[in-house]
């Protein structure tokens, strides 16, 4: 074991990270304040991504590597040590200047000179240490140190050791640099050190990580109130035409929110344009339109109130056990793989493979589907020919079709209306729907692994 250790406080690195997550949508498209010489603004994600890694995966790495090892004298371990130090502050600064913390917080740190006790700012002080230690042992200039080197142009240090492995034994310092100067042909002196300075001051920038946070959580509720002052359009501005509209929010949710969800729109698109080769599917689709231009309205009060949590946000009965709106529900409802459909969802998570797929992807799509066409045609008329484009939408009509059938969100969210259902519930349907349901029923022939692997997917008959 080395003589030092350290133990700098990593859960707050957490908490920094956490923060970040708390609000992608808005974290993600942060821009720098500040510009490159080319007058570039660019977005700061990548950068703060490698910030947080940096900080976080440095300080763990030097929490658990033990310096100043016996029998080795020259410091490299300490350079190592002093790099990683630097690392974390630029990366903490970085994070810092990105949100805004205040300047006075950098200044606090950079001009006291309380850490190394020096008449110099202990800024100033430890870059011109990594300088002679580490970055330029043989060239430490004047130039760029000029409230140190007052007497000296170039500055040299053959090495750094352990004070006390040289010497035989340990004086007020751990390690003692040595410097020759240009000055004279025969200057040399010696600077001794103390690792506790620097962990002192190492310290001073972990502290500051609080104020990072708070400035992140004010950063996105600014942003998040800027968003929720914008008058969004409505469906009324579009003359009722729910695909120009859809376009539109389409593009205010990639703003908002993000861009990867671009599919439910393109998907919903599709369904409002479709024409079902056979006409039988003709009501059904229509119920099936209804309940999505029924999600355009919900998505939308979503997007205004940059929230989608609650029924008027979500359009989804309020269950605290998931966290979805109907605009995805409709798309790939919770109750997925229930109902009739219970025991294919592999056959079901192929769908895709018939748009996006290559040759192979839509020819086993389809043996999938072929499987459950009997099943799909209790709520469509389906062949398993159709274009691949009508087929996805009629396996997704007739999941939508299922999972009125179910005991699930989906079921519970959409109104007791033909307009949107094949078979209207009975008043006794309803209520139990609503009926508080114990997560296992008392009955001694039930098998509870059974009833899990039903929940998953997984066919145990």
């Amino acid at each position: 074991m080395g003589k030092f250790e350290f133990s700098f406080d990593t859960q707050i690195v957490s908490e920094l990270r956490k923060a970040m997550n708390d609000k992608l949508n808005i974290t993600t498209k942060k821009k720098n304040d500040f510009k490159t010489k080319d007058g570039f603004t660019y977005y700061s994600w990548s950068r703060m991504c490698a910030a947080m890694d940096r900080i976080e995966d440095t300080l763990k790495y030097i929490n658990r590597t033990a310096i100043g090892n016996r029998g080795l004298k020259i410091a490299f371990d300490f350079y190592e040590f002093l790099n990683n130090e630097y690392v974390v502050i630029e990366s903490i600064k970085t994070m810092a200047k990105i949100f805004n913390v205040n300047v006075s917080t950098f200044k606090t740190i950079e001009t006291a000179n309380d850490s190394f006790n020096q008449k110099v700012p202990d800024a100033d002080f430890f870059s011109y240490l990594r300088s002679l230690m580490s970055v330029h042992p043989v060239e430490t200039t004047k130039a760029h140190h000029k409230s140190i080197m007052i007497e000296s142009n170039l500055d040299c240090c053959p090495r750094a050791f352990w004070t006390e492995e040289v010497f035989g034994y340990k004086d007020d310092s751990d390690i003692t640099m040595q410097i020759y100067a240009v000055n004279s042909e025969n200057y040399h002196s010696t600077i001794p050190l103390c690792v506790s300075s620097f962990e002192k001051y190492l310290n001073k920038w972990i502290a500051i990580i609080p104020e990072i946070i708070t400035a992140i959580h004010k950063y996105n509720a600014e942003q998040y109130d800027k968003f929720r002052l914008e008058k969004l359009k409505t469906l009324a501005d579009y003359n009722n035409d729910e695909i120009p509209f859809l376009y539109y929010l389409k593009n205010e949710f990639a703003t908002r929110f993000d861009g990867e969800q671009e599919y439910l729109f393109d998907y919903y698109i599709d369904v409002l344009r479709f024409q079902p080769s056979d006409k039988r599917n003709n009501i059904l689709l229509e119920k099936y339109q209804a309940a999505i231009k029924r999600a355009i309205i919900f998505l939308r009060n979503g997007l205004q109130n940059m929230t989608f949590s609650g029924f008027e946000n979500t359009g989804i009965y309020n269950d605290p056990n998931f966290e979805t709106h109907l605009f995805n529900e409709l798309y790939y409802p919770t109750v997925y793989y229930d109902g009739d459909f219970n025991g294919y969802g592999y056959n079901l998570s192929k769908l895709d493979h018939l748009e996006n797929g290559d040759f192979g992807d839509r020819h086993y799509s389809r043996i999938l589907l072929g499987e459950i066409k009997d099943i799909v045609n209790k709520f469509v008329y389906f062949t398993n020919e159709e274009s691949e484009k009508e087929t996805v939408v009629l396996v997704r009509m007739a999941l939508y079709f299922n999972a009125l059938a179910c005991d699930c969100l989906l079921n519970k969210s959409m109104p007791n209306d033909l307009l949107y259902r094949n078979k209207l519930l009975s008043q006794e349907e309803h209520d139990e729907l609503f009926k508080p349901k114990d997560e296992l029923k008392d009955d001694s022939n039930l098998d509870p692994l059974k009833e899990l692997f039903k929940k998953i997917g997984i066919d145990t008959n």
